[in-house]
Parts: structure tokens; sequence; C-alpha cells
């Protein structure tokens, strides 16, 4: 990462996040994706350029990465989703808003999901981060009422060196 300042890489990151997933319509960045049955997400600006590839639904899979001049620098795995005898149990819609919410709520120095806390109604949000930018790894839950745990999420990534 010796031609840009991590900062520049983390702001870039919050915006590419804020634009896809996060964004409060991501049809408008959906792209054919480069591998039957995935679901890409794509943004750019200026030497930066963000891709989230992911595949799934209720339970996913997927691995956003940023290239900074064509190069890749960045990069996070990630697999979760909401427990199949739970889903149709909480509003549907009205998850995915809290979810996107969340993300949007991204803190700089870990730009990676949501913050450590967060709620909403009868929707609360609690993410775990352990490591730096150049390694880290994490896990967030969102829960439900009375219901509980709703939706699990596990991520690790971190600057890419070659």
């Amino acid at each position: 990462m010796s031609d840009f300042d991590s900062n520049n890489l983390r702001q870039f990151l919050i915006e590419a996040k804020r634009h896809t997933y996060a964004a409060v319509d991501a049809s408008a960045v959906i792209v054919t994706s480069a591998f039957p049955g995935g679901h890409q997400l794509e943004y750019a600006e200026g030497d930066f350029s963000y891709r989230d590839l992911y595949y799934g639904g209720y339970f996913f899979v997927g691995q956003e990465t940023v290239h900074f001049r064509q190069r890749p620098v960045w990069s996070m795995a990630y697999s979760g989703g909401n427990p199949a005898e739970l889903i149709g149990k909480y509003p549907g819609d009205e998850f995915s808003q809290f979810l996107r919410a969340v993300l949007r709520q991204l803190p700089a120095e870990h730009p990676y999901r949501g913050p450590a806390a967060m709620q909403s109604g009868l929707f609360s949000y609690q993410n775990q981060i352990e490591g730096t930018f150049d390694h880290f790894w994490g896990h967030e839950i969102i829960s439900y009422g009375d219901l509980g745990r709703i939706y699990q999420l596990h991520y690790s990534g971190g600057a890419i060196r070659e």
C-alpha cells in the first residue's frame, strides 16, 4: 500500500460501501456477475475501485476487494445469514432496512461492517471486531425482540501484500 495513504483507502472503502449494498437503493450499482449465480456490486472513484461479489440470499458467502490503479490492495471475506427456522417470524423488509442502516454507520477506524452496537425498534445489532485494518476478523449479530438472534455473520480480511 505504498502508493497511497491508508486513510485514503479507508475513506474510499466507507464511500464504496455506502454506495453499494448499504445504499438505500442498491439496485443502481448491481452489475452482471462475472460468475454464474453471483450478485456483484461495484463502485469506483479516482484510482480506487471496489467489488462486492456474493452468492446466496438468506445464507450467503462473499468477498469484497479494493483495487488501487488496477492492483488489489485490500479484501474481506464474509459468510452468514438468517437461520431457516426463523425466516418469516420477523418483518423481512424492516430487517433489510435495518441492516443497510447499520452498514451506513461505518466507524472510520474499522470500516468493515457496522458500529459496535445499534438499536432501532425491536432490532438490535452487535459487532465484535479484532485486529487492525491490515489484518482483522469479526462477528456481527442482529437480534429481534423475544426471538433473539435472527442473523449472524463472520468476516475477516486486511491488506493484500505481494
